[in-house]
């Protein structure tokens, strides 16, 4: 129980870093983040366009909407979890490295 648990906190946190901060191959996600209305002053500052775009500069905010499908994957079968999970630990280790 402790483990899924880790594993679907793990896989939130990874999934929801990579969807707020990183670009991802391709700026996939910078492109998704521009999409859902996510834009950039001229002087480098972010703002939303729309409450999606709000929506993905907010890790907590985003993070609520990214549990749902990770624990539904994590409890469907933990295998599904565990590259979530392993994400979201490298990206643990990113921040604090």
């Amino acid at each position: 129980m402790l483990g899924t648990l880790i594993s679907i906190s793990l896989g939130t946190w990874g999934m929801t870093w990579l969807l707020v901060k990183s670009s991802g191959p391709g700026d996939i996600f910078g492109k998704l983040r521009d999409f859902m209305g996510v834009k950039w002053t001229p002087e480098g500052q972010r703002y939303a366009k729309r409450w999606t775009g709000e929506l993905f500069m907010c890790e907590v905010c985003l993070s609520v909407w990214i549990s749902v499908p990770v624990t539904l994957l994590s409890l469907l079968n933990p295998w599904l979890g565990y590259p979530l999970a392993a994400v979201g630990f490298v990206v643990l280790l990113k921040e604090w490295l």
